[in-house]
């Protein structure tokens, strides 16, 4: 299962190159979990996707 972090980076990714909402909606609804590592999680979590 990938870190919440990385499931957002995906997530904004599908986003933003406008794929289809089934793809986006399904990408939305895999599970995640918290990374143990909080300086990298941090790290990951302060990037923007515009």
């Amino acid at each position: 299962m990938p870190h919440h972090w990385y499931k957002q980076h995906v997530l904004d990714g599908a986003l933003t190159a406008t794929l289809p909402a089934d793809y986006v909606n399904a990408i939305a609804n895999i599970g995640s979990i918290p990374d143990r590592d909080e300086i990298r999680a941090a790290r990951e979590s302060a990037i923007q996707h515009d």
